[in-house]
């Protein structure tokens, strides 16, 4: 029995300097972060905006109504300063993207499945469209420090859409189906005309044919409000088309627009340096 509790003795020791050794390094590594004016950061914010052509098309009448879905967005930052205005910033942030749109639009080319067949042609009448991605981004940003209280952020920014849908309905309007033209032999909607009634609407999926890659543009403002607490909005406007190149159903690109309001918390700040340890005191606005 005495060699157990000898052996427990010895385990808890060994237990307590790896945990000591461990307390050190990490000190010694913040420590050495905070020299070289690196502050680490999460935030949590909601987006909202939507996917859409940019100009809208002539095809499309009016955008009868908008429903922005609930998107969430987490993410952590790690920021630079090279001097005391100007840092560089990364992150990842994994979020959602959502939206629901009901528009009515006229002479507009699609593919629709009516009643069990495909149909292709220009349509005319009401269409619901729903888009949903869940994405993992990473923005890469320069920042601008105005003051102590406001910050300001651009650059570019990279996502992989681990889910991505484009989904929806057609209904009170009609199809008139492609024909060839006897003189020129292009397809032209001149054949038959589809009814699709409200009640039995036709319906598309074109969720497959969207991009896993998207990248665009990312500009943010972030406001400390309290010595460690941060409010921050940030508008994303994506520069590549939501579909890719092979895809001609849509005969326009669409890009995806959405802006992020939020919260932050610099939590790397709020671990004390002693000042005889610290080289220079660093301002983690």
């Amino acid at each position: 029995m005495k060699y157990l509790f000898r052996l427990a003795a010895v385990l808890i020791v060994l237990m307590c300097s790896a945990s000591a050794m461990a307390q050190k390094d990490r000190n010694a590594t913040l420590k050495r972060m905070s020299e070289l004016g690196i502050r680490v950061m999460v935030r949590a914010g909601v987006n909202v905006g939507g996917t859409a052509p940019i100009p809208i098309p002539s095809e499309m009448k009016s955008i009868n109504s908008y429903s922005p879905g609930l998107n969430f967005g987490f993410e952590g930052d790690v920021l630079a300063n090279f001097t005391e205005k100007w840092g560089v910033q990364v992150g990842a942030r994994l979020e959602n993207k959502s939206m629901r749109s009901d528009v009515t639009v006229e002479n507009y080319y699609t593919t629709l499945v009516n009643d069990g067949d495909l149909i292709e042609g220009n349509y005319t009448g009401k269409e619901r469209t729903t888009v949903s991605y869940s994405l993992l981004t990473f923005p890469v940003l320069a920042t601008y420090k105005i003051n102590s209280s406001w910050t300001i952020m651009f650059g570019p920014y990279f996502s992989y859409a681990m889910r991505r849908e484009f989904y929806g309905h057609a209904a009170d309007g009609y199809m008139r189906n492609l024909q060839k033209d006897p003189v020129t032999g292009e397809m032209v909607p001149t054949g038959d005309k589809v009814i699709i009634p409200a009640d039995r609407p036709a319906t598309y999926d074109f969720s497959d044919d969207m991009r896993r890659f998207q990248w665009g543009l990312e500009a943010n403002v972030d406001w400390r409000c309290f010595r460690h607490f941060l409010v921050f909005a940030h508008l994303d406007w994506g520069l590549n088309d939501a579909f890719k190149s092979s895809f001609k159903t849509l005969s326009f690109p669409m890009y995806p627009i959405y802006a992020m309001v939020g919260f932050a918390d610099a939590f790397l700040s709020l671990i004390h340096i002693s000042e005889p340890t610290r080289r220079t005191p660093i301002s983690y606005a």
